[in-house]
């Protein structure tokens, strides 16, 4: 009897470690990080812009599809940074990273960027974003 009992404080005393063990193996949840230190499980991506982590849910202006074969759920987002507008950055649903796109033009009625074959244009408070001259996304202001 008394080995009996014995055998079974061993027995569960190993299998707490086993289950320790295999608990510090599995990878934990949210604990990512991409290259620049970024949590994408958090919702955060690297701004080449802004040389930071942000989520461009919060720090972007939200952009919603236009042409047609987009899906209506996806959204494309332009970042800028504050104090300048020389560039802004470019977030595309299906891209791993942002577009950088430089100021081609700024007058009263507003400005234009181009980079990576993406043009933006503003006018008022408005984004309009195309692709090879066709309209992708638009501000919905």
């Amino acid at each position: 009897m008394r080995k009996n009992i014995i055998m079974s404080v061993w027995t569960a005393i190993l299998l707490g470690f086993a289950s320790v063990s295999s608990a510090q193996d599995s990878p934990i949840i949210g604990g990512d990080q991409d290259a620049h230190g970024c949590n994408p499980s958090a919702g955060y991506t690297w701004s080449a812009l802004k040389k930071t982590c942000i989520r461009i849910f919060e720090d972007g202006i939200a952009l919603d599809p236009q042409a047609t074969g987009l899906p209506s759920s996806t959204r494309a987002f332009v970042v800028k940074k504050t104090g300048t507008d020389v560039k802004v950055e470019v977030f595309l649903p299906d891209a791993t990273k942002g577009t950088l796109l430089n100021r081609v033009k700024k007058n009263k009625k507003g400005s234009e960027w181009k980079g990576g074959g993406l043009t933006l244009s503003m006018t008022g408070k408005s984004y309009k974003l195309f692709k090879n001259k066709k309209l992708i996304y638009a501000s919905s202001t």
